[in-house]
């Protein structure tokens, strides 16, 4: 009775041409089947037919048939490739974070495939996606920079001098100083310069050492010594890359720094002449003169010098 019920349903979903009807019982499995979708015979067969469903983009049911191709022959020369493969549908099914899971099943289960290139690019793709990358929770949008770092470090694990390994710590760096975190991002620039000397990031990443070291000193937490780093860090890259095109905006920012650096000094003789310290206020206005002497604020530091000693104050 039951085998008649379940023929009554395949012949009614197959439609009254049985002719098209795909499904067949099986008295081995009890089950019906459908030859189209069973596993192939061999892993080279079923790899094709799942290459096949992938070039007619239907990703899930690609998805399907490589996951199948596993399965059934998971010691065949097919599976590295079919393997590969369900990380590109993955992607192309927006599932990205699983995408690159997948491919990194590729090099930590065969090692000695020749796809490790390949994963590796796709992994690189994937990390820029997410670099910028933000979902919604609770209303509010919330990056996913730390997957794009926790892949970018795989890559590099993966193939430490391989051709993507400098620019992966680069990318790594770049979004932490994106991300606001100053000092951990200088560490990874740091890194660049330590691990790649020679690396086309490697001048950069000293730029960018001094460029975080900046804006470290524009925090909250001021600390004059982010800003004497900086400045320090921007002259060396100067004197060590005159030609380079970021000497010129590290000569902006050396300036930059400088008058800001003044202007606190200002600011403090200020303090001390109110409060009617004029010796400790004329010792800050003379440094200012003569410690940066082309800053506006030097100027400033002069004039306050000479109404100082026309009031007889000093």
């Amino acid at each position: 009775m039951r085998k008649l019920i379940l023929l009554t349903l395949v012949i009614f979903f197959c439609g009254v041409n049985t002719g098209h009807c795909f499904w067949m019982w099986s008295p081995k499995t009890q089950q019906f089947t459908n030859p189209k979708w069973s596993v192939k015979g061999t892993s080279k067969e079923q790899l094709e037919f799942a290459k096949s469903i992938l070039d007619s983009e239907d990703y899930k049911n690609a998805l399907v048939e490589f996951r199948r191709l596993l399965r059934y022959y998971p010691e065949s020369l097919e599976a590295p490739e079919a393997q590969f493969y369900i990380g590109e549908c993955l992607d192309k099914l927006e599932d990205t974070y699983n995408a690159y899971l997948a491919y990194q099943k590729v090099i930590d289960k065969y090692a000695f495939t020749d796809k490790i290139d390949a994963v590796l690019e796709r992994e690189f793709k994937i990390a820029e996606k997410l670099s910028d990358a933000k979902i919604k929770f609770l209303g509010m949008d919330v990056p996913q920079y730390y997957h794009a770092i926790r892949i970018y470090k795989k890559i590099i694990e993966n193939s430490p001098y391989g051709k993507l390994a400098s620019l992966s710590q680069y990318r790594i760096a770049i979004i932490l100083k994106n991300a606001g975190d100053f000092t951990e991002a200088r560490k990874e620039f740091n890194k660049v310069i330590s691990t790649y000397p020679d690396s086309e990031w490697a001048e950069a990443a000293k730029f960018q050492v001094a460029k975080t070291a900046s804006l470290s000193s524009l925090q909250p937490d001021y600390d004059q010594e982010a800003s004497n780093e900086a400045r320090a860090k921007y002259e060396e890259f100067v004197k060590t890359h005159p030609q380079a095109e970021l000497s010129q905006e590290a000569e902006k920012e050396i300036d930059t720094l400088t008058d800001r650096q003044a202007e606190k000094d200002f600011k403090v003789a200020e303090f001390y002449e109110k409060q009617k310290a004029y010796k400790s206020a004329k010792i800050y206005y003379e440094g200012i003169i003569s410690g940066y002497p082309g800053s506006p604020w030097a100027k400033n530091a002069k004039e306050k010098i000479s109404e100082l000693m026309k009031e007889g104050k000093l």
